[in-house]
């Protein structure tokens, strides 16, 4: 069965939250929060990337 990584989003207007949970480490969360521009969605993916050495392909994105 393919682990997935899942990934929260709680979208406002300047600012969205963003929690991590791995399938694999259920009693690890990761949270943090993030402008809504251009520079925020990039921090945030490399923020993502820091959380897993999963590949991408295993994100699962839940706005």
């Amino acid at each position: 069965m393919k682990k997935e990584l899942f990934i929260g989003i709680d979208f406002s207007k300047k600012t969205f939250d963003a929690t991590v949970i791995d399938e694999d480490d259920l009693d690890k969360v990761s949270y943090a929060e993030f402008e809504s521009t251009r520079d925020g969605c990039i921090a945030f993916l490399k923020w993502v990337k820091r959380q897993t050495r999963r590949p991408a392909g295993s994100w699962l994105f839940c706005g």
